[in-house]
């Protein structure tokens, strides 16, 4: 038995990570001291744990010590088993099963819960084991998971009520996969957005005709900008990012146009509202910066200068000059 005033190392080993924390303690003291350190240390309430020592589960705030534990002072240290219990262990599994692609279990557990978890932020690692904390659906569509994301679906499809509405009654068609961050705070991307950052088309046109997702500009933009053009290709059939944007005003409309490769609109300023380039020139006949032509070259979108040329208001010398001027502006 350890020798009375003296010091002895304890070993708290997790069953569900490969974490072991290492603990002094007086042989006398409260051995519970160490749980509440470590459970302040992981983030978790100590009702979520529980200890045990030679299969005799401790008490969390009883008051054993080493020595009434019977615990020897020799080279090897004590060794404690933690686990998790309660909700700790239900969001645990949960997670485990996502990224398992384990689909029966991770529908067994969304459904035996009151739904609070289809939102709750839950700890996970990407792949990369990068901790993160946010809610299921993010899981699986890091993980590139078509199917239980298909499935998972279905059950983030209950309105919620529009910000702007104060009757008891009425609901907005907005569904839950659309209120839902990447982040804790708010700020992050919505699962839509994720989805084009992470590149997986089937995802993203599953959030869209299964789960109800908003389409918006940050999605596409998204999308472009990790060149992931076969989805930018497919958001831009579902999102008006002309809708603010006075009819009336030409300019604006081109430049939105030019900056997201819309070669669909830029034709049809072309043809049918007679757009005029030769306002973007100079003195010297040279595309100014920020011209539609500018906008155009700067984000790669060649087929918008191809239009350009082909009506006759754009020559490959000012093509080679609007390049040179995008170049100098980086």
């Amino acid at each position: 038995m350890a020798d009375e005033n003296s010091t002895i190392t304890i070993q708290l080993q997790d069953k569900h990570s490969p974490l072991q924390n290492h603990f002094e303690i007086d042989t006398s003291d409260n051995i519970s001291s160490i749980f509440t350190q470590y459970a302040h240390f992981n983030g978790l309430s100590l009702d979520h744990l529980q200890f045990t020592y030679n299969d005799t589960i401790l008490s969390i705030d009883g008051n054993d010590t080493p020595t009434s534990l019977g615990m020897t002072n020799d080279d090897a240290a004590a060794i404690i088993s933690v686990s998790l219990v309660g909700q700790a262990l239900k969001e645990y599994t949960l997670v485990n099963s996502i990224t398992t692609n384990s689909i029966t279990e991770t529908i067994s557990i969304l459904n035996d819960d009151d739904k609070s978890l289809l939102t709750k932020p839950l700890k996970w690692s990407d792949s990369d084991g990068q901790e993160l904390c946010s809610p299921p659906i993010f899981i699986a569509i890091d993980y590139g998971l078509e199917e239980l994301v298909a499935i998972m679906l279905p059950l983030y499809d209950v309105p919620t009520k529009s910000n702007n509405d104060n009757s008891n009654n009425k609901t907005s068609a907005t569904t839950l996969i659309n209120t839902l961050s990447s982040e804790q705070d708010g700020g992050g991307y919505t699962p839509l957005q994720w989805a084009s950052w992470m590149g997986s088309l089937e995802i993203v046109k599953l959030l869209i005709q299964v789960g109800g997702a908003q389409v918006d500009e940050e999605a596409l933009s998204l999308a472009r900008e990790n060149d992931h053009e076969d989805i930018a290709i497919f958001l831009q059939q579902h999102v008006d990012i002309y809708s603010n944007i006075d009819s009336s005003d030409l300019d604006t409309i081109m430049d939105k146009a030019c900056r997201n490769g819309d070669s669909t609109k830029v034709r049809e300023l072309l043809d049918d509202e007679n757009y005029n380039l030769d306002q973007w020139k100079d003195g010297e006949g040279k595309y100014l910066a920020l011209s539609p032509m500018y906008m155009a070259v700067k984000f790669g979108h060649y087929d918008v200068v191809q239009l350009f040329m082909d009506r006759g208001g754009v020559m490959i010398d000012e093509v080679e000059s609007a390049l040179a001027t995008a170049a100098a502006a980086e």
